[in-house]
């Protein structure tokens, strides 16, 4: 299931990003994980903000 997961992340960052930017760190270094998760969480939250916002204000009128 781990190694899924580590999967699809490479292949959302494959997408995002060109492959020379990601390669240089490695995927064992818990600290890249974390880097990673982290990036993830915020993109989430950026979105879950638009979303309420957009919501508000579709109440609002």
């Amino acid at each position: 299931m781990h190694l899924a997961k580590q999967a699809n992340i490479k292949k959302k960052l494959g997408r995002k990003f060109p492959a020379s930017k990601y390669k240089v760190y490695s995927y064992n270094k818990p600290t890249t994980q974390l880097l990673i998760a982290q990036s993830i969480a915020l993109r989430w939250r950026i979105e879950l903000v638009k979303q309420i916002s957009k919501l508000f204000a579709f109440q609002a009128r």
